[in-house]
């Protein structure tokens, strides 16, 4: 608009799998108190109880205010609210903002190009599922990046350029890490999140507000802006209305699904059920239990060794430890779980790159629990996406085997509400057009959703119990890396990269905390302790493979180190809330400065020789100081004149 005002809209993901907007505020900046206000005072009142009851999953860009006070609303208002952060934002506009570019011939630029994407892809599987499912394999993960980062091969795809592996190490560790805990898939696959890591969908409703048949421009005022995205709201309406209808209309989806949950779920719903259906014919199924199975992927691309400790018992020594060295180069395109395939960048990508540098891949073994009420996975797929994931009807396809029937899927009562064709008719209608009561039970329902698919059948006896065969360490589940890549990793590797801080319970603890003189000396020496080890960190261990090229040289500058301490210490504050201690702080920062200066100038009155002025006077070195100039006065009056 042609005031200049941003907008800040809010929108969410249906079950027809559409993006919805479903607010928007017009903001005169984007400060962090604009930000306060729409969360803490617009919200609230535009919003009725029951929506931030059921959110439970928030995700944003990389907007650090926008973050803030998005932290500080989940407290506030999303009891069950977990907040995430669009990874394309840390990841892809981060590297081009922080990583060094160089201007390329064209016989190197697609070789470095087609690495980078290796790393990007390399990253986004810590926020997708199949990758590091446990902190163990996360820490895995991170070594051998690292380790890739730091090998001959990087810096041949670097075309010899060290500065551009230093300047993305730096990077990795100064940005990324440190936000591990915004993009995390094992720290949130206990949530309701649909698998979403980014905010792309979000964005294209952006797109689409610019680039609709009514679209709202840049010279529009606010109220012209308005009518237009009004109009773009009906329009959208509509269109999920007639989808809608059409669903409830045409419920008969037996040409393409024999599942008893197909008459009653939408048809994108259906598709995910039978996709997950047909996947259970990849698992193999071991009973350790009354009721307790143990679940292990068996396709043609799994470990052999690893599917035969856990179907077959227990194997001899040397199959235990039969690494993935004998298996088809195919095998680094499978996740071998219940999700996606693995992209790894393709075959062009594999002829740039050549057989180095790939996303490492564990075997895993599932615990399922099948229950009447209420059916378990380890994996957690139910919790997250609202139906039963493939190992669950692997379990029930083998139990039903053994009595001798069929399983034909689990019914609909075993996925949430919010996929049945009823709910989205009759649970969203206007009130002139649908039951009060049957809202209602509807709504009741979502408020009191199932927790996982109902078991009907009864494990039969004549199904054997064997002995639950204990878990192995990641180490020795890697799929695509041998156990001698693995030899220097250490757990606790990058613990001293992150920081950790406490966060009072209560006012009372906090008062008590600030009544301790010594509170701001702790911080100060743990914040200087961490970040002397960082730096530590990255000039001697990691670049020692690359000539001992220091980080700071080339690619990484103080203000990007001290950058992220920097926003620790504003944090903090800002928790602490007390005018005193940042005065205090504040004057400590200005002594460390002028010292700096100070330090500055000995240093160039030392290592310079003396300069003397035309007069034979000898020249004084100034430090650039705030300080009010008391040397001895810039003009002389000169006496005795004539004039």
């Amino acid at each position: 608009n042609k005031s200049g005002f941003h907008l800040l809209t809010f929108s969410c993901r249906t079950s027809v799998d559409k993006q919805v907007v479903f607010c928007r505020v017009w903001l005169p900046d984007q400060r962090r108190a604009s930000f306060r206000y729409v969360f803490q005072e617009a919200l609230p009142k535009i919003l009725p109880k029951h929506v931030f009851v059921r959110v439970c999953f928030l995700i944003c860009d990389g907007d650090a205010q926008q973050n803030l006070e998005l932290q500080i609303a989940v407290k506030n208002l999303f009891p069950n609210g977990f907040v995430g952060g669009c990874c394309f934002h840390m990841f892809h506009n981060g590297w081009n903002r922080h990583v060094c570019t160089i201007n390329w011939t064209n016989s190197k630029k697609p070789t470095w190009v087609a690495f980078v994407r290796r790393i990007h892809s390399w990253m986004y599987s810590w926020t997708r599922p199949g990758y590091c499912q446990t902190r163990e394999e996360y820490e895995i993960s991170k070594h051998l990046l690292i380790e890739c980062l730091t090998s001959k091969h990087a810096l041949k795809m670097a075309g010899n350029h060290e500065y551009l592996i230093s300047s993305a190490i730096a990077f990795i560790k100064g940005y990324v890490f440190p936000n591990e805990g915004l993009y995390l898939f094992y720290l949130r696959k206990s949530v309701f999140n649909l698998c979403v890591a980014t905010t792309s969908a979000h964005e294209g409703t952006n797109h689409g507000l610019k680039s609709h048949a009514a679209a709202v421009k840049a010279t529009h005022a606010l109220n012209t802006a308005a009518k237009a995205m009004t109009v773009q709201d009906r329009s959208k309406h509509a269109q999920l209305d007639q989808l809608v209808g059409r669903e409830f209309r045409q419920k008969d989806k037996s040409t393409w699904s024999r599942l008893r949950s197909a008459p009653y779920l939408l048809t994108y719903a259906e598709g995910l059920m039978l996709h997950s259906y047909r996947r259970a014919s990849l698992y193999k199924v071991r009973r350790v239990g009354l009721t307790r199975f143990q679940v292990v992927y068996a396709g043609d691309r799994c470990d052999p060794s690893f599917v035969a400790r856990y179907i077959d018992g227990w194997p001899s020594t040397a199959a235990v430890h039969e690494k993935s060295d004998d298996l088809p180069s195919d095998a680094l395109t499978d996740v071998g779980v219940e999700e996606d395939q693995v992209d790894d960048g393709g075959e062009e990508e594999d002829g740039l790159l050549g057989d180095q540098c790939y996303c490492p891949l564990f075997s895993r073994a599932y615990t399922v629990d099948l229950n009447e009420t209420c059916t378990t996975c380890e994996c957690c797929h139910f919790d997250r996406a609202g139906y039963p994931c493939p190992h669950e009807n692997a379990c029930a396809i083998a139990v039903c085997e053994e009595i001798g029937t069929t399983f034909e899927g689990f019914g609909h009562d075993s996925v949430k509400v919010r996929w049945w064709t009823d709910f989205m008719y009759w649970g969203y209608r206007p009130a002139y057009d649908a039951d009060k009561e049957l809202v209602k039970v509807f709504h009741h329902l979502a408020n009191n959703d199932v927790k996982g698919p109902k078991f009907h059948y009864k494990i039969p006896s004549s199904m054997p119990i064997k002995n639950p065969i204990p878990a192995l360490p990641a180490t020795e589940r890697i799929k695509n890396y041998s156990k001698d890549v693995l030899k220097d990793y250490k757990a606790d590797r990058f613990d001293t990269l992150l920081s950790k801080t406490h966060l009072p319970a209560s006012s009372q603890e906090l008062e008590d905390c600030l009544d301790d003189p010594e509170i701001i000396h702790d911080l100060r020496a743990s914040s200087d302790s961490h970040f002397e080890h960082m730096m530590n960190e990255v000039h001697e261990q990691e670049m020692s493979s690359l000539h001992e090229v220091e980080a700071t040289e080339h690619g990484s500058t103080y203000r990007q180190a001290l950058y992220p301490l920097f926003n620790e210490l504003t944090d903090l504050l800002q928790q602490l809330n007390v005018k005193e201690v940042g005065k205090e702080v504040e004057t400590v920062l200005k002594k460390s400065i002028d010292d700096i200066h100070k330090k500055i100038a000995e240093e160039k009155d030392s290592t310079s020789p003396t300069l003397t002025s035309s007069t034979g006077r000898k020249r004084s070195w100034t430090s650039i100081t705030s300080k009010k100039y008391s040397g001895p006065p810039r003009v002389q009056v000169a006496k005795n004149s004539k004039h």
